[in-house]
């Protein structure tokens, strides 16, 4: 990445931790997940500021890369990353954001026309959704990456060719040991 586009992702990623702690205290509501949201502050600035081929102009561009917040309790991070980069603007989502009715409330709902890819709430609920996106991705030739962010409690990324997943695994609050399946040839 050239030096240019790597200061862009790192202006982002403030912009980005900014923004989701000043949306999440505007509420005044307990239980928005800042910890999860906060965690992907850096990788989605690189995803959204450098990476992915996205135009907020044309949320429906055929070719588009898509991104599916698996872990959606980290939906702070997503409308904070949608509204920097101008998928909708920072006001309408701090007067929308976890309101009774509100457009964007804890836990993503599609809208295609605000960037949001898919419902997500449960984790790795959003996988199955990136999984069948990739595969008909491979058989139609349409999207171009799949990309999705999977919690399950070590980071491990898998890459197929529509497809890169990253795992977020973490050691610390797990309480038993975990298996990490070789999913390379599921597909």
């Amino acid at each position: 990445m050239e030096q240019k586009k790597i200061n862009n992702c790192k202006q982002l990623a403030k912009e980005l931790r900014r923004e989701i702690v000043v949306s999440s205290y505007g509420t005044g509501k307990v239980g928005v997940h800042i910890g999860p949201a906060l965690s992907l502050a850096d990788f989605l600035a690189v995803l959204y500021g450098g990476v992915m081929n996205i135009d907020p102009s044309n949320p429906f561009k055929e070719g588009r890369d898509r991104f599916v917040l698996s872990k959606g309790h980290a939906y702070t991070a997503l409308y904070s990353v949608l509204s920097l980069r101008g998928f909708f603007s920072t006001m309408e989502y701090h007067e929308n954001f976890m309101t009774d009715g509100g457009l964007y409330p804890a836990h993503p709902i599609k809208q295609l026309d605000k960037g949001i890819e898919c419902s997500t709430g449960s984790l790795g609920m959003g996988l199955s959704f990136a999984v069948g996106k990739a595969l008909n991705a491979r058989k139609n030739l349409i999207i171009k990456h799949m990309l999705s962010w999977v919690t399950e409690s070590v980071t491990k990324e898998v890459h197929w060719r529509h497809l890169c997943l990253q795992f977020s695994i973490n050691w610390i609050i797990l309480s038993c040991s975990l298996t990490i399946m070789d999913i390379s040839r599921m597909v």
